[in-house]
């Protein structure tokens, strides 16, 4: 398929401010994950899509260092209007007005990123899909 940027965004998932130290290390170097992140998010503003930021909620018993969500996002090098979201669990859409953020702006093309890809970025994906 094409991607219409009238109809992309990019989800940032990351995990909650309980389970983000290791999103902390090197938090804005160009090679840490952060950093890579705001490179394609850059790219995202500039075809005209639109970036969210999804935190999600860690699983019980995974309770590390906070991170606080203003570090992170500036971290991100956003240029432009970001939309924040937290969900109720590790799924973006669980709990949170993810699924509806994302239609009143018209976007059901998906790209995905983030941190810890076997739980928050999957299962945010497969949520995406069930939804259509």
């Amino acid at each position: 398929g094409r991607l219409d940027p009238r109809r992309l965004a990019l989800l940032v998932v990351l995990p909650g401010p309980e389970d983000a130290e290791s999103v902390a290390d090197g938090a804005g170097a160009p090679d840490s994950v952060l950093g890579r992140v705001g490179v394609l998010a850059g790219a995202m503003f500039d075809v005209g899509g639109v970036v969210v930021e999804v935190t999600t909620t860690p699983p019980p018993g995974r309770r590390p260092a906070r991170v606080p969500a203003s570090r992170r996002a500036a971290n991100l090098g956003l240029r432009g209007p970001a939309h924040r979201i937290t969900s109720g669990g590790v799924d973006g859409f669980f709990s949170s007005p993810l699924d509806a953020t994302l239609r009143a702006l018209g976007r059901d093309q998906l790209v995905l990123c983030g941190q810890w890809l076997e739980t928050g970025v999957h299962s945010t994906m497969r949520s995406a899909n069930d939804r259509g």
